[in-house]
């Protein structure tokens, strides 16, 4: 079975419950590519994440601003003329990604192992892509398109087959 068959059902599962929980929208991935040469990363934001244990990797997520604008008026309870700080809404695209790679990695392991992720790292522009061959998660989150950068090591390993 190929990485990318491998993937996408502990992908839909992760992104499904993350961001209906805390965004309160529903997830409907478009499909994966191979590569990033789809990704139109303009009026988006990225965060990168790094597994650190069981195995090295990394994550990358890019959401359009608009949904993080959104997401954070509605967890600060701001009025429609206030306007959240930049700072605010990166902090809060760390926390998704946080949440988000914590159900990944309980899907993925078995329920003894333990995990250790790095700290998400948020910006804009040159999206920071894996060394080597990588995937590209398309899907709709609500209606902005949302993108999960998975490099091809991420699912090469004996956990996978616990599914």
């Amino acid at each position: 079975m190929s990485c990318k068959d491998r993937i996408e059902s502990i992908l839909l599962q992760a992104l499904s419950e993350t961001f209906e929980s805390l965004v309160f929208e529903e997830v409907v991935i478009q499909g994966i590519v191979e590569g990033s040469k789809h990704i139109d990363a303009d009026g988006s934001w990225w965060v990168n994440i790094d597994i650190i244990e069981p195995f090295d990797s990394q994550l990358v997520l890019v959401v359009r601003k608009d949904l993080m604008i959104q997401y954070t008026e509605a967890i600060f309870g701001m009025l429609d003329d206030e306007m959240p700080a930049e700072t605010q809404i990166l902090d809060n695209l760390g926390e998704l990604m946080n949440t988000f790679c914590g159900r990944i990695m309980a899907l993925m392991l078995p329920p003894d192992h333990s995990f250790r992720l790095g700290l998400p790292v948020a910006g804009e522009g040159l999206l920071p892509t894996p060394q080597g061959k990588f995937y590209t998660v398309n899907c709709l989150i609500g209606d902005n398109l949302v993108f999960l950068i998975v490099p091809e090591n991420f699912c090469n390993h004996d956990f996978l087959s616990c599914i």
